[in-house]
Order: structure tokens, then sequence, then C-alpha cells
């Protein structure tokens, strides 16, 4: 069975999502160390969706300020310029892949946004244990490391069928499935998509590298939290589909998190109000 390139059918698709020019201009400017208080203003003030979006997520109980935040200057002096900046990337993509209705099959975004959204906070909380990579930069690495599989379900709809399809018949990951339809991984497509996206180049590389662990990537501290991140929410909670996975971490990444891993039971149910506080933020309508 020849299998679809779906890299280059990528580049047929006219109507792929795009991010809004304000979070591409900003993102920019914080990558190049441009960023000010009046840039901020200037890039992401004429589209007030996003300005309402930040705020409103500054002053949800998923950041648990004490003081009401009400400009996006006050916000970027409380959160730091590169929250705000992170913020503006997670929302613009949830943004691009919104939840639909399941099929008959089960098979939608909300599944895949849920599991993301758990590696997500995880991913977070273990840059914190660790003390190893910025806390944001690793939750919206985890937030976005399965992006691939969104462009899969919205443009490659019977290909994702078929790959859960063979998860289920022959209890394989979707990694090792996706090798009999595809010729390029969840990961290579997303990171190809962020790259499209102008993405910081460290965020690429963990798309692109969640599972491979490529030790070529920019921001191999990061990788290693959503990589960790990932094998723990798929062992505990379980993938997209439901299925269970040993928790079985690339060894360059086992020294780092090998109490977490043998106490996952203990200190998971700690975090689980915080992902569910993530699902109510980032998937309310």
């Amino acid at each position: 069975m020849p299998k679809q390139d779906i890299l280059k059918d990528l580049d047929k698709i006219h109507d792929l999502p795009t991010l809004p020019v304000a979070a591409i201009k900003f993102n920019q400017m914080v990558a190049e160390g441009k960023a000010s208080m009046k840039d901020i203003s200037d890039a992401l003030g004429k589209d007030q969706a996003i300005v309402l979006k930040i705020l409103k997520m500054a002053n949800s109980a998923f950041f648990g300020l004490r003081k009401k935040v009400e400009t996006l200057q006050h916000a970027a002096v409380i959160l730091g310029i590169n929250t705000v900046r992170n913020a503006v990337l997670s929302l613009s993509v949830v943004e691009c892949f919104k939840p639909g209705k399941s099929n008959e099959n089960g098979l939608n975004a909300w599944l895949l946004w849920k599991h993301s959204l758990a590696v997500a906070v995880l991913s977070q909380h273990l840059s914190k244990q660790t003390k190893i990579a910025a806390p944001d930069d690793c939750f919206v690495g985890g937030l976005l490391h399965d992006v691939g599989k969104l462009v899969l379900l919205q443009y490659f709809y019977g290909t994702m069928e078929k790959i859960a399809a063979s998860m289920d018949a022959n209890q394989n990951s979707f990694s090792v499935a996706e090798r009999e339809f595809v010729s390029a991984s969840h990961a290579m497509v997303g990171g190809a998509l962020a790259k499209k996206w102008r993405l910081p180049e460290g965020l690429v590389g963990v798309i692109k590298s969640h599972h491979t662990m490529s030790g070529s990537a920019p921001d191999m501290d990061r990788l290693k939290m959503v990589h960790a991140a990932n094998i723990i929410v798929n062992g505990y909670l379980g993938d997209f589909m439901g299925h269970k996975w040993p928790l079985k971490v690339h060894p360059s990444v086992e020294p780092l998190v090998a109490k977490h891993l043998n106490t996952v039971d203990v200190w998971f149910p700690e975090v689980e109000p915080q992902i569910q506080e993530a699902y109510s933020f980032f998937m309310e309508e």
C-alpha cells in the first residue's frame, strides 16, 4: 500500500490556518529582544480579540493572580513579556483548530486538545519540579506538540480514520500505526506547519522531536520536559483514543524524572485540578 506524502499534500492546501498577523509580529519582536510595553500595544492593540483573550486569561483561575489585570501592559508587567507571547501563541493556535462535534467513531479535535492541554500543564509542572527549562515555554511546547495530528484530522480525515482503526485493531500507539499509512509522521507535519507559522526554532524542535528526542533540537531542556509529560499523560490518563501505555521515557530523560515516574499515582491527582482549569479556559465556547 503506497503511503500518503502528507508534507507534499500540505503545500497544496489553500485554506491552511494562519496565525493572526498581530501574533506573528509580536512573536518576532520578542524573539529579537525588541518588545517594549509600547511595542506590545502597537503589535497586539489592533487585534482586540487577542487583547480580550489575554486579559481574560490573565484574570482567570489559570494564573490565580490576586490583582485584577485591566490592560495589556499591566499583564506584561505582572506575567512577563515571554508569558504574554506564549499566551498569544497558545490562544491563536487553539483558535485555528477549534474543537468540533464528534464523528461517529469519536474522532474530533476536542479529544486531541484534551490530551495536549494535559501535556501542557504537566510539562509546566515538571519544569517547576525539576528546575529545568522555563515553565511557560514548556506549557506552550506541550500544548502544541501534537498540532500535526490536528492537521491530519482536519485535512486528511480518511487517513486519520485508518490510523485510529489500526490503533484499535493492533493495540499500537499512534506513532507506530501512522507508519502504515503516511511517509511523514505527525511530528514532522506539525513541525512543518510551525515553521510556516514562523514559530520560534526551539518550539518547532519540540514539535518535531517529541518522540525521537533528536539531539540536534535547539531546546533540549524543554523537549525533555514535553517528552516526559507526554509519556506520563499517555500512561496515567491515556492517549486521545483512551489507550494507556507503559511509563517508559527516552534514556536521556529518565534520570531527570525517575522519581516522578515511580510515584505518579501519588502526585498526579494533585495536578488534575490544574488540567481541568486549562480545559475550562481554553475549550469554553
